[in-house]
């Protein structure tokens, strides 16, 4: 059995936000976002965490923590994993740093 290497970090840039939200449009194709809305959303929030997931180096998930004006008491998380890299960990790894 091969040891996979996963590593969830915060979105440093422009060009890992764009990263992350192509993973969320190819799973949600159906509610796909442009790039001047993530943004007009994480402007509306109080907080808003981007998170980007990489499986073995190559992007694999994407994760959104976000705390709205109306609701400061509960956490909104969105979390999106490439469908070739499910049951490997990657949610779970999204999941928690979301959670922290």
């Amino acid at each position: 059995m091969v040891a996979r290497v996963i590593e969830v970090f915060p979105v440093a840039n422009e060009a890992e936000e764009r990263l992350s939200l192509a993973i969320y449009n190819a799973v949600w194709p159906h509610d796909s976002v442009t790039l001047d809305e993530v943004h007009s959303f994480k402007r509306a929030m109080v907080e808003c965490l981007d998170l980007l997931a990489r499986l073995d180096g190559e992007p694999a998930g994407s994760a959104v923590a976000a705390i709205q004006p109306q609701r400061r008491d509960l956490v909104y998380v969105l979390s999106t994993v490439s469908f070739e890299d499910r049951r490997r960990g990657v949610g779970t790894m999204l999941y928690e740093a979301a959670s922290r």
